[in-house]
């Protein structure tokens, strides 16, 4: 990841997240809550959701790794394109992306949090756009 990219990276997620959902959580509670069956039922899914998005950066991750045996790819192994499948890529061009969408969709609805639901907009928002880019980069 570019050095310019973690800062930004770093300032959505650390300080419009986490410092905006932080004030409203302690400053400004809503007072109500879900049951705890209701409560351990959407972490489940938050959990299914965390896990499925890891699987598919290891995938993605593992693409970029060199190959066992020279033979195997002639070119260098962080220029290689490839098309990613399973863990929902057969569903969507960018399943990351999509399983990232339905953590923070799940974590509004836990929390109820206003700020919750603002960020989840605008990260979906950029979420599309990159997953639409490279959506044309594999068909290109």
């Amino acid at each position: 990841m570019p050095f310019k990219r973690i800062i930004i990276n770093s300032l959505h997620y650390w300080v419009y997240f986490a410092l905006s959902n932080s004030i409203e959580l302690y400053f400004f509670p809503t007072g109500h809550t879900y049951s705890r069956t209701t409560i351990g039922i959407i972490f489940a899914f938050w959990a299914i959701f965390e896990f499925m998005n890891y699987k598919c950066h290891k995938l993605m991750g593992d693409f970029r790794r060199a190959p066992k045996k020279k033979s195997d790819n002639h070119e260098n192994p962080t220029k290689r394109r490839l098309i990613p499948y399973g863990y929902g890529y057969d569903l969507v061009s960018c399943a990351n992306y999509f399983w990232e969408t339905l953590i923070w969709v799940t974590y509004s609805i836990m929390t109820r949090n206003y700020t919750a639901y603002i960020f989840t907009i605008f990260s979906v928002k950029q979420m599309a756009e990159w997953a639409l880019q490279k959506h044309r980069r594999y068909l290109k």
